[in-house]
């Protein structure tokens, strides 16, 4: 993605006594140059990416994973009547919600500054929140950061839910050829989306048959 975003920051991200500074940010020297504001500044403008994507980065720096977690603590009761507060435990709450594009930009932050966990876990959510209807945007994007492994889950998802994605597409080839397009697939000509209907056929047929 080509757009343009602005953060603020807080405090100095060089600074090793900064709550903005996490061990990852410290190993990851890239990203440590890209979150730092010019001098006299406490905006950072980021080039690439959305600022969904970039905010679940941001979040995995501070706090080592893209999941949220929550602090619960158990009260055990004793046999005596008493109780006694138990020690407390941190739960994953719910997964951010991107889009299967924005999934596809974290994972390529995660590529750019060498975040290999950071990559799984987008792979993950890749994996959970694709739709039909994301399926060209999402190999689209793929193709243009060169995340072929993105790709190959998109293209997997794709296999698995064949019947939902080749409706998608051949909506979009129907609405071509009245001079038309959908959102969805009008990156596409005709023929590359007949071409990615064969390749989808195939791994289809592969998948469920193996043929």
């Amino acid at each position: 993605s080509d757009s343009q975003f602005e953060y603020q920051t807080v405090g100095d991200i060089t600074d090793s006594s900064s709550t903005c500074l996490d061990g990852l940010i410290g190993s990851t020297p890239a990203l440590c140059k890209e979150l730092t504001p010019p001098p006299k500044s406490r905006t950072v403008r980021i080039g690439s990416g959305s600022c969904a994507s970039f905010r679940v980065l941001l979040r995995y720096i501070y706090s080592g994973s893209v999941v949220p977690t929550t602090d619960v603590s158990t009260t055990v009761l004793r046999s005596d009547g008493s109780s006694n507060l138990a020690k407390s435990s941190s739960y994953a709450t719910s997964l951010p919600e991107l889009t299967a594009r924005q999934c596809v930009e974290l994972s390529s932050f995660g590529r750019r500054y060498m975040l290999d966990e950071l990559v799984r876990e987008a792979g993950q959510m890749l994996r959970e929140t694709m739709t039909a209807s994301e399926v060209v945007p999402a190999l689209l994007l793929c193709q243009m950061e060169g995340a072929d492994d993105d790709a190959q889950i998109v293209f997997e998802w794709a296999v698995e839910h064949y019947d939902a994605v080749i409706f998608e597409l051949q909506r979009g080839v129907s609405a071509n050829r009245l001079g038309g397009h959908l959102p969805q697939t009008s990156a596409l000509c005709e023929s590359d989306l007949q071409a990615l209907i064969d390749q989808l056929r195939a791994g289809m047929l592969r998948s469920r048959y193996g043929l």
